[in-house]
């Protein structure tokens, strides 16, 4: 049987200079998957159909890229919030966890972050139609994984946990 720990030597369970990490790691990672997630969201939905289509119709890159950029501008709206949301649980989870996997824990932040907000999209409209944007969802986790392997910040030896 092993003593008790005295009461003074115990550990609150979260310091408050943690938290001040918490909230970093939160706003660095919703930052930089609100800004990258939609355009890499619209380059999965758009590349694919700019590609077939170039079997039947000579397409230059540049127009490639140009519809790309194009889309991408209008994806901020569509998608920007769900960026943001998956961002954010990116960023909590991966402090929060201390898991390692940068692809893992990105595609599931943004599949989270999509279902939130087709989930409000519904509520918000009162409308069963909103839910169809589900079918987006692949699009939502494979974004969400780019962003999660491009911006998960690596944890060196001295800020691992024990």
């Amino acid at each position: 049987m092993t003593a008790p720990i005295p009461p003074d030597t115990k550990k609150p369970a979260v310091a408050p200079a943690r938290i001040g990490h918490l909230w970093r790691h939160i706003w660095a990672a919703t930052w930089r998957f609100a800004l990258a997630g939609p355009p890499i969201g619209t380059a999965l939905f758009i590349l694919p159909m700019l590609l077939l289509s170039s079997l039947d119709v000579s397409i230059r890159a540049d127009e490639v890229i140009g519809s790309w950029l194009f889309f991408s501008i209008f994806a901020y709206a569509f998608a920007g919030p769900a960026a943001a949301i998956a961002g954010a649980v990116f960023g909590w989870l991966k402090y929060a966890t201390g898991h390692t996997s940068r692809w893992g824990l990105g595609a599931l932040a943004g599949t989270l972050g999509w279902l939130v907000q087709i989930g409000a999209t519904a509520l918000w409209k009162t409308d069963i139609g909103e839910l169809n944007a589900v079918l987006f969802l692949p699009i939502a986790l494979i974004a969400g994984a780019i962003c999660g392997r491009l911006f998960g910040q690596r944890e060196t030896p001295a800020e691992q946990t024990p």
